[in-house]
C-alpha cells in the first residue's frame, strides 16, 4: 500500500512541475512556440545578465535575475499575486494563508521565497529540454 501513495504523490509532484513550466513559458513576453519564447528569454537574459552566471551559477544568477523584474518576462511579482498562484499549484492551501501559527506562517513565508527558484529551475529545465541552453 505504501508504494500506491508514493505514486499517488509522485504523481502529483509531477503535475505541480508541469504546472510551474507551463506558467513561465506562459509569461514569456515573446509569441511563438514554446522553443521560440524559451530562445528569446534565454538570449534576453544572457544580453542582460548573463555575466552573472559564471560568478553564480545558472540556478542562483536566474533567480536572481528573475527577482529584479526582467523585462521578457511578465510574471507574478508580489507576495500576493505569487500566494495565489502556489495555492493554484497546490503547494499551499488557502488554510495555510489563513493560518496564524508559526509553523503555518512560516510554511507560507518559505514557499513564497521559493517561488522565484521554483521559477527559474522550471525555465532551466525546459531550455536545457529543447537545446537552448548546454
Amino acid at each position: 500500500m505504501a508504494n500506491k501513495s508514493n505514486s499517488i504523490n509522485t504523481s502529483a509532484k509531477l503535475i505541480h512541475i508541469q504546472a510551474v513550466r507551463d506558467y513561465a513559458v506562459s509569461v514569456i513576453e515573446c509569441e511563438g512556440s514554446t522553443f521560440d519564447k524559451l530562445k528569446f528569454f534565454f538570449e534576453t537574459y544572457d544580453s542582460e545578465y548573463g555575466w552573472c552566471t559564471e560568478k553564480k551559477g545558472i540556478q542562483k544568477a536566474l533567480t536572481s535575475y528573475l527577482q529584479g523584474l526582467p523585462s521578457s518576462i511578465n510574471h507574478a511579482f508580489t507576495n500576493h499575486e505569487i500566494q495565489e498562484l502556489l495555492v493554484k499549484w497546490e503547494y499551499l492551501t488557502e488554510k495555510d494563508l489563513q493560518s496564524q501559527t508559526v509553523a503555518g506562517i512560516q510554511k507560507v513565508s518559505d514557499a513564497t521565497d521559493n517561488y522565484f527558484s521554483m521559477l527559474a529551475m522550471a525555465l532551466i529545465t525546459l531550455a536545457r529540454r529543447n537545446k537552448i541552453i548546454g
